[in-house]
């Protein structure tokens, strides 16, 4: 069993040292880098550079931070950081060195904990090193856990793109450039792919009286998005659905798809509390006409 941390003042320094370690920020920050929807104009890039190829299940599991230190009591700690900065004391037995300051990305369910980068071991930055060389520091971190309170796993990669040629339904593929240092935020040379049916936006849902606004944010601001009347026949079908949605409550969150006829209604989603930009919203547009195939991409 985790046990989740929910001493906020505790929180606060977790995540404080973490970044101290890493980005040399001080405010709650998550310090992971975002891939981006492959476009043809990054075409070149991958014709160009070396890139390892990997699938991951982003449905079904949650973005992390593993990270291991030393606390004030001089205890060996280990705890992973999800992304809406939820935190679970995980109980790792390891080698000591780790516990100088290990960072590890990672993939995180019930079940198991998947290592997809390393940006810190045993007290060594690492994130300059090539990809090839930070996923063999996951390995021998693997290796060198004696016990865990749930599996550990690493990544499977290839430089065989044709390996991933079968993606499930919540899977993505993902271009990760190897000779390019790892970054905070959004890297603009790492890609994710997966069939535009597939990519998604999401909607703060709020009600308006019989009407539901959505929103969206613009420069962190909420946006108006659409209105759903409830006085229109359709309009009220759509609200009913939404309403009767698993875990729907006012102001939640809302995954919504542009198929060629409509937007359609998905499901709320629970483990975020901000919606999609508009601009993003605009870029899944422009995904969905430029329609990128596996075969477009598989040439490479």
């Amino acid at each position: 069993m985790l046990t989740e941390i929910t001493d906020d003042d505790y929180k606060k320094q977790i995540i404080f040292l973490l970044n101290n370690n890493w980005t040399g920020r001080t405010d709650l920050y998550f310090p992971a880098q975002t891939s981006i929807n492959i476009e043809r104009s990054h075409f070149t890039k991958l014709s160009d550079y070396k890139y390892i190829f990997a699938k991951k299940n982003t449905v079904d599991s949650k973005r992390g931070i593993l990270f291991t230190f030393i606390n004030a009591y001089s205890e060996n700690t280990s705890v992973i950081i999800l992304k809406d900065f939820t935190v679970y004391k995980i109980d790792i037995n390891c080698s000591y060195e780790y516990f100088y300051g290990s960072i590890f990305d990672i993939l995180f369910t019930d079940k198991r904990l998947t290592l997809c980068d390393s940006f810190m071991s045993a007290g060594n930055k690492v994130n300059t090193l090539s990809y090839l060389d930070r996923i063999c520091e996951a390995n021998y971190f693997k290796d060198n856990t004696l016990e865990s309170t749930i599996e550990i796993d690493v990544l499977h990669w290839s430089e065989n793109i044709l390996e991933f040629s079968d993606l499930e339904k919540n899977e993505e593929l993902f271009m990760i450039p190897n000779n390019l240092p790892i970054t905070t935020g959004i890297n603009y040379s790492c890609f994710k792919w997966k069939p535009t049916d597939r990519i998604t936006f999401n909607l703060l849902v709020k009600e308006n009286n019989k009407d539901i606004d959505l929103y969206t944010t613009n420069f962190k601001k909420l946006a108006l998005f659409a209105k759903i009347k409830e006085d229109f026949p359709e309009g009220k079908k759509q609200i009913e659905y939404i309403k009767n949605l698993t875990n729907y409550k006012n102001e939640c969150i809302v995954e919504f798809n542009k198929n060629e006829e409509k937007i359609e209604i998905l499901r709320v989603i629970e483990d975020k509390d901000i919606p999609t930009t508009i601009r993003s919203i605009e870029k899944i547009l422009y995904h969905k006409i430029e329609n990128i195939t596996f075969e477009d991409i598989s040439v490479f």
